[in-house]
């Protein structure tokens, strides 16, 4: 079985924006804008600096959303629009963020070091503080750092010098930074729903796109994996172990944001401060669920686990040293450069210490492998296209009036234009048939121009013969068989692959006396003729064949076929060809199919006049 686990590394290098630094700089941009009653003001000076420093995507959507084509600008230079859902996603933002305390406090790191980027870390830096300072508010001079006096002014002032009782104290603290923690998770929710999902990932992971995946553990909250790997791999079961974002009207979520449990011995059971922070009870309390601990409870199995864009941080320890532990796991980890492998090696050391991760890494079998992962490659350099359209086409009936409308459009122009980049294999022009009729059967006319771009993707290199089997299903009875229309198909690009193999198989007239001994040529239809004529005249181009043996080939083809119209044909290849080479060849053919014309009806004539003479004769 292989499981892949995914990390916040896994979005970042499929270029989102999902840094919690990234998130912040939009929180910064979108609290400075004046937005009220569905209006927005044009952007300052300032303003536009801030937005250029935005992630790409995060500009797009912005420009989207405030200035769509939907709006109009007045004559006060006010951007209105009638109170917009998207706009109204931005002004809920706005009011979650506004006077947040963790927005204020993360802002404050920011600005003292630009490289810090771990909420939750700093989250629990702070409850721990927090807890310690009203248990002692009576501080040493040596306790006054930036950091105290920071956490006090943002978060204790009106709290710690008060009269009120320890567990007053603690009360109030909680219940404003818990609630303002809630309002930053939505608001990230909404960020990352809104704005992260829409931007367009152009690139893919080679090693992750030719992974078969049993399994997915994501400690993200997007569904990146699903949307862009899943037409690959069906089946997948996925554990979202943080919860998964989505914009609940309602204004509930699921995500976890939260801390590791950091107290020891028996004040694990008796201290429950701060426990609405800590992992495992929103992990409870939200119910993410814990799907990964039944993959891996068999002991008779083994599993090959794959971590891409983790950092193996001791926030997650508590699930990593689950699958690291298993005597039955393998361990494939990915890292981006040298400073993520080393930092990936100092986590597993305080995970599972120094003697066993040099145990777990060296041997003849080792548990634990790195690999550095491979360079991203452009989704238009893949077969990720059609296979998606496919799946669509599997859930037609879930997609909306418009969308089915411009999913058929665009397969119907790859057809016509044949896009054999698009469609990339034989295999996946006979999927994308074979979803079209099972969906669309009563409506299907296109035929024609997928046995053509079948044809086309057609490789020299290999004989193939493709099973209907591979493309059966089961009805609701049980029984399992391939579409009618695909197994038929499925039968014409065998017959065309096998017809091309014969051709290419020998050399000089060898390859069409194959092909005549294995397919009685009263048997072949228009298209195979022009078919095998086309690859036929088409060695001319190469300088390593023979011109008078290539001649010769198609002389023997018209000899064979004297029933097919070569006249008409090579007509219409002469007024569609744009090569000066070819067209000289076509009119050579021309000469000689009017000269054999000649020949035959002076024969014909002849035939008459005797006819004629013996009647005459015979009178």
């Amino acid at each position: 079985m292989n499981i892949l686990i995914i990390g916040n590394g896994f979005d970042l290098a499929h270029k989102l924006p999902t840094k919690y630094g990234q998130f912040l700089d939009f929180i910064k941009f979108i609290n400075d804008l004046e937005i009220s009653q569905g209006k927005a003001s044009k952007l300052n000076p300032e303003e536009e600096l801030e937005f250029s420093k935005l992630d790409k995507g995060v500009q797009n959507y912005l420009d989207e959303v405030l200035n769509g084509e939907d709006r109009q600008i007045n004559e006060n230079n006010i951007i209105s629009k009638d109170t917009g859902v998207r706009l109204k996603y931005i002004e809920n933002m706005i009011e979650l963020s506004k006077n947040n305390l963790w927005v204020k406090w993360f802002q404050i790191n920011t600005e003292i070091d630009s490289n810090w980027i771990d909420f939750e870390a700093e989250i629990s830096r702070v409850v721990q503080t927090v807890e310690k300072i009203i248990k002692q508010p009576h501080r040493s001079s040596e306790e006054q750092s930036v950091f105290i006096a920071n956490l006090v002014s943002v978060f204790l002032d009106d709290l710690i010098y008060s009269k009120n009782e320890e567990t007053d104290k603690l009360d109030k603290f909680k219940t404003r930074t818990l609630n303002d923690l809630n309002n930053l998770i939505k608001c990230f929710e909404i960020y990352l729903e809104d704005c992260v999902r829409k931007i367009d990932k152009g690139v893919l992971s080679p090693d992750i796109y030719d992974l078969k995946v049993d399994c997915l553990l994501s400690f993200n909250y997007t569904d990146t994996y699903q949307r862009l790997y899943s037409c690959k791999n069906s089946n997948i079961e996925y554990d979202y172990i943080h919860g998964k974002s989505k914009i609940d009207y309602k204004g509930s979520n699921n995500m976890v944001l939260g801390i590791d449990d950091y107290l020891t011995g028996e004040d694990r059971f008796s201290n429950t401060n701060f426990v609405e922070f800590k992992k495992y009870y929103q992990r409870l309390y939200k119910n993410t669920g814990c799907k990964y601990k039944k993959w891996i409870e068999d002991k008779n199995k083994t599993y090959d686990v794959y971590i891409f864009g983790h950092s193996l941080a001791m926030t997650d320890k508590d699930v990593l040293s689950e699958f690291i532990n298993n005597p039955n796991t393998r361990i494939i980890i990915y890292y981006f450069n040298n400073e993520q492998y080393r930092q990936q090696i100092i986590n597993l050391i305080h995970m599972i210490g120094p003697d066993k991760l040099n145990e777990m890494v060296y041997g003849a079998n080792p548990k634990i492998v790195f690999r550095v992962q491979s360079e991203m490659v452009s989704i238009k350099d893949t077969e990720w296209s059609i296979l998606n359209d496919r799946n669509k086409l599997w859930n037609i009936y879930n997609l909306g009036d418009v969308e089915i409308k411009k999913l058929l459009t665009r397969i119907k122009n790859k057809l016509e234009k044949q896009d054999t980049k698009y469609f990339h294999d034989q295999k996946n022009v006979i999927s994308l048939y074979n979803a079209l009729v099972s969906k669309c059967q009563r409506h299907f006319k296109l035929h024609d121009n997928f046995l053509r771009v079948a044809k086309n993707l057609y490789d020299p290199n290999q004989q193939i013969c493709y099973s209907p089997y591979d493309w059966g299903d089961y009805d609701f009875t049980g029984y399992y068989e391939c579409n009618a229309m695909t197994e038929t198909f499925i039968d014409e690009i065998n017959e065309y692959n096998k017809l091309q193999f014969a051709m290419n198989k020998n050399t000089g007239t060898d390859k069409l006396d194959v092909l005549l001994a294995n397919q009685n040529i009263a048997e072949l239809s228009r298209e195979h003729i022009i078919d095998l004529f086309n690859s036929i005249f088409k060695k001319f181009e190469s300088a390593e064949n023979n011109c008078n043996t290539i001649w010769h080939e198609i002389y023997e083809l018209r000899k064979l076929c004297p029933e097919f119209n070569w006249g008409d044909f090579i007509e219409k290849q002469y007024s569609s060809s744009s090569s000066f080479f070819e067209k000289i060849r076509y009119n050579h053919l021309l000469e000689i199919i009017a000269e054999d014309n000649y020949y035959q009806r002076q024969a014909e004539e002849q035939l008459e006049y005797e006819d004629d003479q013996d009647m005459y004769s015979y009178n």
